[in-house]
């Protein structure tokens, strides 16, 4: 390597690739840049403003199908009631399938857009009368999942309809939720047996399901009259 002064001062290092002696005691040179002379910078670029992102696995789905009293006018049609959620808040959904044909083929029966409030009873809810407010009973739910929340209502509300839930197959209403611990609630100042489920009072014990039906995630899919019965 040679170091070769510039016209304007500076230095440059060049590779000899091919010598050639001449007369009388001169010596041709055939030269080429050197690559570790080419000029280099580098720089440390700021660290990029990447929010911490968490990826939640959607888990499994639970579904309760409910044949209940119709809860709206607009359901005076066979059908039942479906609602659907899931532990994880990663949950977006699930498809309800149906056979025509015990089971050779399956299609699609309903969406399940929007996680309902589903749970199980931690006692059993005892019997009570269904038409006077029940100030005697209480029971503990425990929600799917820890993320949902009840909420207590007013006495005027409670009488126009709110805060109302299926625990079995009983349809109740709830006035006070008391939060126990995460996803725990206490429910009192209960109105029993609603939309017509009196007979369903009696026989209650732990683990009956708990389905809040006075929020979304409750859809009702229309069957025709002939599917009725048919396994």
């Amino acid at each position: 390597k040679l170091v070769v002064p510039l016209a304007d001062g500076r230095e440059r290092v060049v590779r000899v690739v091919r010598r050639e002696l001449r007369l009388p005691g001169s010596l041709a040179l055939e030269c080429e840049n050197d690559g570790s002379a080419v000029l280099s910078k580098t720089a440390v670029a700021a660290s990029a403003l990447v929010p911490t992102q968490q990826v939640l696995l959607p888990g499994l789905t639970e579904a309760h199908f409910m044949d209940l009293p119709i809860l709206r006018d607009t359901d005076d049609a066979p059908g039942f009631y479906l609602a659907g959620a899931s532990s994880s808040s990663g949950w977006r959904g699930a498809v309800a399938y149906r056979s025509r044909d015990a089971g050779a083929t399956y299609e699609s029966l309903v969406a399940l857009s929007d996680g309902a409030v589903i749970g199980t009873t931690a006692g059993a809810l005892a019997p009570a009368a269904p038409w006077y407010p029940d100030e005697a009973s209480s029971v503990i739910v425990n929600l799917l999942n820890p993320g949902d929340t009840l909420a207590s209502i007013s006495n005027i509300e409670l009488l126009n309809g709110a805060n109302a839930a299926a625990i079995g197959n009983e349809i109740v209403q709830f006035r006070t939720a008391t939060l126990l611990a995460p996803g725990q609630y206490q429910l009192s100042g209960l109105l029993r047996g609603r939309k017509g489920t009196e007979d369903a009072i009696a026989g209650h014990a732990a683990g009956d399901r708990f389905v809040l039906l006075s929020a979304p995630g409750i859809v009702r899919p229309v069957l025709e009259t002939g599917e009725f019965n048919i396994e």
